[in-house]
Parts: structure tokens; sequence; C-alpha cells
């Protein structure tokens, strides 16, 4: 679901549900705004790694938007996934098992399971990942599990009939990797992934 959540990824996915689109107090810090789209970080407690944030807005009503977004999931894999299997999958919960390349170090391994889930109150969506150890194999030989990857989509109705989309991960990559490699790296593939499926969903 990323271009890579070891270097971002896969897809980046989850440890809790995405956040809302737009809060004033919630620690997010603009890195930059770029042809329509927003990127954020902000700090995890406890942990080396940071959380990241795009969001933008498309003429596209949410409805169109999340099935365009969960059309692809599972059948459309991002350049790093070397390897994707659907582990299970019902109408709005798919699980899968990436083998990712990541440069530099040993490549890694990680199930996800993704959740959508329809808000009656408001008319929008999100879509969830997290990472498991219970839905999938072990780790296979020659690759490093990932410890965490988490995330999600959030497709909100934006009056008009468009919407505002957010998509947020945060990966820890396991192994003895410094976050200073992999921040930078983990910041571009989630802006690259978000612009992907953005495109797929259309502006």
């Amino acid at each position: 679901m990323g271009r890579s959540v070891v270097a971002a990824a896969a897809l980046a996915a989850l440890v809790s549900s995405a956040p809302a689109i737009a809060a004033a107090d919630d620690g997010w810090q603009k890195v930059r705004d770029k042809d329509g789209i927003t990127l954020e970080k902000r700090s995890v407690e406890g942990s080396r790694f940071l959380d990241y944030r795009a969001r933008t807005h498309t003429t596209v009503s949410p409805d169109a938007a999340v099935k365009k977004i969960w059309g692809g999931i599972g059948d459309e894999k991002s350049p790093t996934i070397k390897r994707r299997a659907v582990v299970q999958r019902s109408v709005d919960e798919v699980v899968v098992y990436d083998q990712i390349r990541a440069p530099v170090v040993t490549d890694r391994d990680v199930i996800i399971r993704i959740r959508k889930i329809t808000d009656a109150h408001t008319g929008g969506y999100e879509i969830q990942f997290q990472s498991t150890t219970e839905l999938g194999p072990p780790p296979a030989e020659g690759y490093v599990r990932l410890p965490m990857v988490r995330g999600g989509w959030r497709i909100e109705p934006d009056g008009a009939g468009g919407s505002n989309v957010a998509y947020t991960c945060y990966s820890e990559p396991g192994g003895a990797v410094p976050a200073f490699m992999v921040r930078g790296t983990q910041q571009d593939n989630v802006l690259e992934e978000f612009e992907r499926v953005m495109t797929r969903v259309g502006r």
C-alpha cells in the first residue's frame, strides 16, 4: 500500500483509526504545499520515527473516491513491493502479505489488515490499515518482519459534491536502522503513494 512501507509501505496502512483531516492542535507540522497537496509530519510519543500525512481536495464524490481507493487494494501494488498475496478478503476487509524491496538494508515483509468503515453521520469513509502477526505467514527466510505499520485514508464530503482526502502512514523499519537514515525516504514515499492513488481517484 505504499511505495514502500519499510522505507515508508508499504504501504504503507492502522495503532488506531486515521486522524481527522483538519485539526488545529493535533501536532501536525507542515512540510510542504505543492500542486494542491499538503504534506505534514508529527512526532510519535516514545518513537524515533515520525507520522506523515498527505491531504488534498478533489471534485470526486466520497462514494466514487472510496470505490477507486478500495478497488485497488490487493490487486494493485506499488513498485517496491516484490510480492503481494491476498490472505483474506471480504466486502469491508482485506488482509495482504507483502514482501518489500528495501534499499541498503535487508528486504522486509509484513502482514497488513485493511478495513473500510462508513461514517453514516457525515457520509464519509475511512480505510484503516495496521500490521498484524496473527493473520498470515511467519517471516520468510531472508526477510526482516516490519514491527509496525499503521495509517489509513479518510474521505470526507466537502459540502459541494467533492471530497477532502487525507492519507496517513507511520512505520517502523525493524532491525538496527537509525531513524535519520529512513525519515526522508518515508516522507517521500508517503507523498508518492498519495499522488499515485489520487491519480487513480481523479482531481
